[in-house]
């Protein structure tokens, strides 16, 4: 059985209601209720699956950095804690006059998009951003879903995030990659990942890898660099713009939304129902925790291979289990942790 109202793709039918009928996604992992009324070679197949993400920035298969990097062919650990000399915050050097213009365009685009068609989405991703801006780290499990050369991969990991200095550790929990572990830390290990496997694998020992190393790559959507649910919303205020630039843009509010753990969110459901060359996406899905408006998942899907067939879901991403403000420091990021398995 399908759903095929306004706004809305064909879905198989399941056990969550939305007015009359029943909805949700098998591709994802969000199941939303009750719409707002009136809403709109051994080697290099070594690190083959390390497919780390985030959450999600642009569309199509992207390198996991925007610094390019070769590993260091010597195995000297204190290499993989050595800040790197001379590294810049981003927008250090930006003249004062530069970033106060940027401040006040970025005012106008949100003062535009508070008015338009995205009003209620918009309102609700500036609470969720003031949220954010008090947590400074968290634990959390993250759940991905990417489409990768016309295959899903799905990974689980647990995680550690840091907002300053950029920092991230990965302990995947999925069938596939158990017991690999990750580090990434902004200005150290020569800005490199950090990386060790498991298995018959792990006879490499502790390795750094190249942020856009292809072994690392193939079989991922988008850099390291991306995760988080800070980026989350840099990602949606950063196209927010062109999705209210389409007149046909439909979006909807469900206030009483619940993803697949039961979790309460207020989620959105944006739609565009005629390519255009603007959007990103045909249709993205945000969920905002109910209690403490984090944004913790987001499904975006490509427009449909052939007419009247459902959206293709490219990429997904789920934070769950979710602590903040834990005091994470640097210890827990530093393959020397004795409570991690890096050789």
């Amino acid at each position: 059985m399908t759903h095929n109202g306004r706004g809305q793709r064909g879905v198989e039918m399941s056990g969550a209601s939305l007015g009359s009928a029943e909805i949700s996604w098998s591709t994802g992992s969000g199941i939303v209720t009750e719409m707002e009324p009136g809403a709109c070679p051994q080697r290099r197949r070594l690190l083959g699956l390390i497919g780390l993400t985030v959450l999600g920035l642009g569309s199509g298969t992207e390198a996991w950095a925007q610094r390019p990097g070769n590993p260091p062919r010597g195995k000297n650990r204190r290499d993989l804690v050595t800040p790197v000399e001379g590294v810049v915050p981003a927008g250090a050097n930006e003249p004062a006059n530069s970033r106060a213009a940027s401040a006040v365009s970025k005012e106008a685009s949100r003062e535009s998009l508070r008015q338009g068609p995205l009003a209620k989405l918009v309102a609700i991703a500036e609470q969720s951003e003031q949220a954010l801006a008090e947590i400074a780290d968290y634990s959390a499990v993250f759940t991905r879903k990417e489409l990768v050369k016309r295959r899903l991969v799905e990974q689980r990991m647990e995680m550690k995030f840091r907002q300053q200095p950029f920092s991230v550790y990965f302990r995947f929990v999925s069938p596939d990659e158990a017991g690999r572990e990750v580090i990434y830390v902004d200005g150290r290990h020569r800005n490199q990942l950090v990386v060790h496997e498991t298995g018959l694998k792990a006879i490499a020992g502790t390795m750094t890898l190249a942020l856009n190393d292809p072994r690392v790559v193939q079989e991922s959507r988008h850099p390291i660099t991306s995760v988080g649910m800070h980026n989350i919303l840099k990602k949606a205020f950063d196209t927010f713009p062109r999705d209210a630039a389409d007149p046909e843009v439909d979006v909807k509010k469900y206030p009483n939304a619940k993803l697949e753990d039961g979790r309460a969110c207020v989620a959105f459901v944006l739609k565009h129902p005629n390519r255009q060359p603007a959007p990103l996406h045909y249709e993205t899905h945000l969920y905002f925790d109910q209690e403490t408006l984090l944004p913790v998942h987001i499904e975006r899907y490509d427009w449909p291979r052939n007419p009247g067939q459902k959206g293709v879901l490219v990429e997904s991403y789920d934070y769950s289990r979710i602590r903040t403000n834990v005091g994470l420091n640097d210890v827990d990021f530093d393959p020397r942790n004795p409570r991690y398995q890096f050789p």
